[in-house]
């Protein structure tokens, strides 16, 4: 099956520094408070640090694997074989010399290790994903350095009832891209209730550290948008979850 991702749009400045030369994709731009809008929109999309708090929070492996071995180790062991699979199909597609350490997660007692990030080359919308290895091609995408993909990846699987794709769901609650963040507030109604509440109650650091990213970010860049706190969608997300899991 042809993976159909969404291609980088033309939104003024995001691909562009205020120099008017392209942004380097792994340039660590700092100083949140005095970059310009264009500068704040590239990194919201293309997977940058927002803040230095936002560097290493969760739990992490002490040093970055190679992309096959990251992949497979996202997946619980029953899963292996589709995630093998996965891993070869996107291997090719990969800047394997951008490397991110990897968070250990429970998923039914079991522990994961999913990757903070992996750089996908653009030519990875050409990748033609075996339909047995498409959810778990999926799941790896939503790791993605550009928000695009990560957004389009998200809404391939976020309906999928499998206890594996929480860890590659909730996590996004905590990260800065609004627009993902409303698409898993808007599809709460859809998710299986069970996945959810297990994967909160044996994440429950992870859910911490969520929570402690989706108020820093709304603080940071959204309070305009949500006066009231209480109603930034990552928010109100993460309290329907933990209503589940109560």
């Amino acid at each position: 099956m042809p993976i159909a991702l969404m291609k980088r749009t033309s939104l003024p400045g995001i691909w562009t520094s205020t120099s008017g030369r392209s942004a380097h994709p792994f340039r660590d731009i700092r100083n949140v408070r005095l970059a310009p809008k264009e500068t704040l929109l590239h990194r919201r999309w293309s997977g940058y640090p927002s803040t230095e708090r936002d560097c290493g929070i969760m739990r992490s492996l002490s040093s970055p694997k190679p992309f096959s071995d990251a992949a497979v180790a996202a997946f619980p062991y029953e899963c292996r074989a589709m995630a093998e699979r996965a891993a070869r199909e996107l291997a090719t597609f990969v800047d394997d010399g951008y490397r991110k350490t990897s968070t250990r997660m429970e998923v039914l007692g079991k522990p994961i290790y999913v990757p903070r990030r992996f750089h996908f080359l653009n030519t990875v919308e050409r990748a033609d994903i075996n339909d047995g290895a498409f959810p778990a091609a999926q799941c790896l995408l939503t790791r993605s350095t550009d928000g695009h993909l990560r957004q389009r990846a998200l809404n391939a699987i976020i309906n999928l009832r499998e206890s594996w794709i929480a860890p590659f769901v909730v996590p996004l609650i905590g990260e800065y891209v609004v627009e993902i963040v409303e698409d898993i507030q808007a599809s709460l109604s859809s998710l299986d209730q069970g996945i959810y509440s297990n994967f909160v109650r044996e994440n429950r650091d992870i859910m911490r550290t969520v929570r402690s990213r989706a108020v820093s970010y709304w603080d940071a860049y959204y309070r305009d948008r949500f006066p009231d706190r209480a109603a930034y969608p990552g928010l109100v997300a993460l309290r329907q979850l933990e209503e589940w899991a109560s």
